[in-house]
């Protein structure tokens, strides 16, 4: 069987096992049923190995040796840990973005938040296929693909794997197309620098937002907190102090 074959196989794989734990049909902890896999697609174990090492690269199942393959459920901590690179990441993709996207983008952009401001109005949630939307006007415009990669993948594992109910959220939701016709403004009249630091500081900011990613991932209250609290009692620890405290013990 020829490479190309085996790529085609595995990407036809990859795209099935992505919409079945999308739509929820797989979830976190489910066995991937690979004779099920096999007889279904008619694949041969090489492009399905190649397929579940790819999905366990970018954290959507875990391979356990001798037992086979789950899907993965995302830790609150890996979830802030994705938005401080997220955030890191689409700073700059904006900054690298903003000429090109001020001459072509701002329509699309304006029209999109007109989208958006309808469903507030009519009280219907706003599907997160919008919000993404928006960000990839923008990212199209990137030089830099292999950040626009990393985000969209990110993006992609945070919010639609599975995909989640945004209802208990409008209001929150609210806000960052607030904060999305800030940054059109800024794109209008600001400069690189500043719609690249206004999305990296305010839009992708998570102190404040706790109630957000608790609900999001029905995490019960405080325990966006605890992570915050336990990083920082790590980055603030004095190894040599701890250390001249053993020696005295």
């Amino acid at each position: 069987m020829s490479f190309f074959h085996n790529e085609s196989l595995r990407k036809k794989l990859y795209d099935y096992i992505k919409r079945k734990i999308n739509s929820g049909e797989l979830r976190p902890g489910d066995p991937i049923n690979q004779k099920e896999i096999f007889e279904e697609l008619n694949i041969s174990r090489t492009p399905y190995r190649d397929c579940m090492i790819q999905l366990e690269s970018e954290g959507l199942v875990r391979i356990i040796p001798c037992k086979g393959v789950v899907v993965r459920e995302l830790s609150i901590n890996e979830v802030m840990e994705a938005q401080e690179v997220g955030a890191a990441l689409e700073g700059m993709a904006y900054e690298l973005a903003f000429y090109n996207a001020r001459e072509r983008c701002i329509p699309k952009l304006s029209e999109l938040i007109a989208k958006a401001e309808k469903c507030f109005q009519n009280n219907e949630p706003i599907v997160q296929d919008l919000n993404m939307e928006f960000h990839m006007v923008v990212f199209e415009q990137c030089p830099n693909r292999s950040i626009v990669e990393q985000l969209v993948k990110m993006r992609e594992r945070i919010y639609d794997f599975p995909q989640r109910n945004l209802v208990p959220l409008l209001k929150w939701e609210k806000i960052f197309w607030q904060e999305h016709l800030r940054q059109v403004e800024i794109l209008k009249n600001g400069t690189p620098s500043e719609l690249g630091g206004y999305t990296r500081d305010v839009h992708w900011q998570v102190r404040g937002r706790e109630e957000y990613w608790e609900t999001l991932f029905a995490v019960k209250p405080g325990t966006v907190e605890q992570y915050f609290t336990q990083r920082r009692a790590y980055c603030e620890r004095d190894p040599e102090a701890e250390s001249r405290k053993k020696r005295l013990q």
